[in-house]
């Protein structure tokens, strides 16, 4: 996957969509708060990261994907606790419902808070299925993965949002899911994607790493 030092020289990082260049601590008037955050974390750099998304949210409280990535990056480094009143004025979204449903369940979290979050992200998407839709594929991939204790149809799910995005959130959820499974035929497609696109991001590095996958 290439030379993942942090602080030196350009990295490719695979933000939102799109690959960009960047050079660590200069990427903020470049792509603004969001993407500068997620750029820091491709790097390592969390509390960067996090400086990165309390200043997007400071100027704009309501922005969901600031405050979807912002509450990912405390429960990643275990601080699920800060999570919930940061989320629960915002629960109709359903991006930010999974990740209170996810930090309510954490270890120290409110147990009947978790089971009222988790059942009503299951009646949500129940409702978007009677609507003859179909629920975002990654949301309810990390759903299944994470409160319903279902691995394998998390990574069907995952494993179909990769046909249809190539974000680095979906490449995290198909591998999380591919780890948990031990399955590292169903990681390999996007091993050769971010392989391709030079995608740096400590996190994939990881869960790569973990899968033992070349490549």
């Amino acid at each position: 996957m290439g030379d993942n030092r942090q602080g030196g020289g350009g990295l490719r990082a695979f933000v939102g969509g799109a690959a960009v260049g960047t050079k660590a601590g200069s990427y903020c008037g470049q792509l603004g708060f969001d993407r500068s955050g997620e750029v820091a974390r491709a790097l390592g750099q969390e509390q960067l990261a996090e400086d990165h998304f309390l200043a997007g949210l400071k100027e704009d409280p309501r922005n969901f994907y600031l405050l979807r990535a912002y509450a990912d990056l405390l429960i990643d480094v275990g601080r699920a606790s800060e999570t919930l009143p940061l989320l629960q004025p915002h629960l109709a979204d359903e991006g930010i419902l999974l990740r209170a449903a996810i930090a309510a369940a954490q270890k120290g979290g409110d147990p009947q808070a978790a089971a009222d979050l988790r059942n009503r992200l299951k009646d949500h998407f129940q409702e978007i299925r009677l609507r003859a839709s179909e629920p975002h594929g990654k949301f309810e991939s990390r759903f299944e993965l994470e409160l319903n204790h279902n691995p394998q149809r998390a990574l069907d799910l995952a494993v179909a949002n990769w046909k249809k995005q190539k974000e680095i959130s979906d490449a995290r959820t198909l591998l999380e899911a591919a780890v948990v499974l031990k399955d590292r035929a169903a990681a390999q497609p996007v091993v050769d994607f971010l392989t391709e696109h030079r995608t740096q991001h400590v996190v994939l590095q990881r869960l790569m790493a973990e899968l033992v996958v070349e490549p």
